[in-house]
C-alpha cells in the first residue's frame, strides 16, 4: 500500500503525462510544490514498487501497473470532487483540495458509489 505522499507523486505523474508528451522531476516539484529532492526520493519509492520507469534526468513513465494505480487514484478524486462541486454546492478549488486529501482514506466501493450518485443526479437534473 502506497503513502497518501506517493499516491500524490503518482497523481500528478499521471494528470502530467496527460499535459505534456514528457514528464521531468522538476514539473513534479513545481506541479505538487516540492523540492527536487523530495520529488527524487519519491521517485525511488515509486520505481522500487514497480509504478514507474525512472532514471536521474530522464523523462518519468507510468508502467501498465502505475498507470492502473494512477487511474484508482484519479477516480477516487474525481468521484469526490464531483461530489463536493454538483451534490454539497462547494466552490471547485476548495472541493479539489478536499478530494485531494479524503481520496487516499476510502476504498473502491465507496468511490463507485460516490460516482453512481453523482452520474445519478446529474441525469435526474438534466430531465
Amino acid at each position: 500500500m502506497l503513502s497518501p505522499s506517493l499516491e500524490d507523486y503518482l497523481e500528478a505523474i499521471a494528470v502530467l503525462s496527460n499535459e505534456a508528451e514528457y514528464v521531468h522531476a522538476s514539473t513534479i516539484g513545481q506541479y505538487l510544490s516540492v523540492k527536487k529532492s523530495s520529488v527524487t526520493v519519491a521517485l525511488r519509492q515509486l520505481r522500487y514498487h514497480k509504478l514507474i520507469e525512472y532514471k536521474p534526468y530522464k523523462p518519468i513513465k507510468l508502467t501498465l501497473f502505475g498507470q492502473k494505480k494512477a487511474f484508482e487514484i484519479l477516480q477516487r478524486h474525481t468521484a469526490l470532487r464531483e461530489f463536493f462541486i454538483h451534490i454539497l454546492h462547494i466552490e471547485p478549488d476548495k472541493a479539489n483540495q478536499a478530494a485531494c486529501k479524503i481520496e487516499h482514506t476510502i476504498g473502491p466501493e465507496i468511490t463507485n458509489k460516490l460516482a453512481e450518485f453523482v452520474r445519478d443526479y446529474k441525469q435526474e437534473r438534466s430531465l
